[in-house]
């Protein structure tokens, strides 16, 4: 072999050992550059985005109560909720703000009565009881009346003097109503409530909440025994008579008192269970409605409003 062939063999030998040394060099990066062409050629699917739906009423958890949404709403009332039986909440608006309630109270006041009186006892109508601020009755001095009738003039007319009435017949026992009322808030978790008297007259620290107002009424609806209360509560009009004999000159025997309701919804709007109504100055209007709708009930309730017949109707349409 000559010179130059040996020459040329060597040369092809270094080239073939370049060429092979910088193959293998590569390959990672050209297989991760066809990789990386593949992902380019074939992107992962994914849908396109959706508008979010449109807003709705504002529903929040409380207390452990279940959550849902409605259709949008809104109240210039200092506080609102709704909510079905079962706790699922549809609307709320400062549920725990604590605010006085009016006559609201006289809910408690008649649980507290049904759960310590004997409803076809009977009590008499003291002059302190008449002077009691908001005569819707008629009652006087001296007249007798069971105890079911007095919680009748609680909760049809809102009347403030039966209210008193009870008040009277507990302390004769040696009882505080409004301590028992207490009490029983406690125990149904009403923690954000306090009662001073059985009425709901303005007084300070007599307050509770829209959701404690609500626990209250889960509560009663949970138990047969308060049925009463609400089917009396549902009444547009009711008559009481007086167990008076007549032997006072001054009462006739056997006096009747017309029970006219201060809830103006009863029969405008259909399915009404029960409800109650409430207004004083510092409280302003209040109402709460239980209605039926399919075979399911929902409670409403509005405090501290200026329009509560209207603001309960148009909350009940998210039902």
């Amino acid at each position: 072999m000559t010179n130059g062939n040996i020459t040329a063999l060597i040369l092809a030998i270094i080239v073939f050992g370049y060429l092979s040394i910088h193959t293998a060099t590569n390959a990672p990066l050209i297989e991760e550059r066809r990789t990386a062409n593949v992902v380019q050629d074939f992107p992962v699917f994914s849908p396109p985005s959706q508008s979010p739906p449109p807003p709705k009423a504002m529903a929040r958890q409380s207390g452990g109560d279940s959550v849902s949404t409605a259709i949008e709403f809104s109240t210039e009332s200092r506080a609102a909720l709704l909510m079905d039986e079962l706790g699922t909440l549809l609307y709320e608006k400062n549920q725990n703000e604590i605010l006085p309630i009016a006559s609201l109270t006289k809910l408690m006041t008649a649980v507290v009565t049904i759960d310590y009186a004997k409803l076809d006892d009977t009590a008499i109508l003291s002059e302190q009881a008449i002077q009691t601020e908001g005569d819707v009755v008629g009652f006087k001095t001296g007249e007798t009346f069971n105890i079911s009738d007095l919680v009748s003039a609680m909760l049809i007319p809102s009347s403030n003097d039966a209210a008193t009435t009870l008040e009277e017949y507990f302390f004769a026992k040696d009882l505080n109503l409004a301590a028992l009322m207490n009490e029983k808030a406690k125990e149904i978790g009403m923690n954000k409530t306090h009662f001073k008297n059985p009425s709901g007259l303005d007084e300070e620290n007599h307050e509770s909440t829209a959701h404690d107002l609500s626990l209250l009424i889960r509560y009663t609806l949970g138990n047969k025994k308060y049925d009463s209360l609400w089917k009396t509560s549902r009444l547009q009009s009711a008559e009481i008579v007086s167990k008076n004999t007549g032997s006072t000159s001054s009462l006739q025997a056997g006096e009747s008192h017309r029970l006219e309701s201060s809830n103006k919804l009863l029969g405008e709007i259909s399915g009404i269970y029960g409800g109650k109504t409430g207004k004083t100055q510092n409280a302003g209007e209040c109402i709460v409605l239980i209605v039926e709708r399919n075979g399911k009930k929902y409670i409403g309730v509005i405090l501290g409003s200026t329009n509560r017949f209207e603001e309960m109707k148009n909350m009940l349409k998210l039902t």
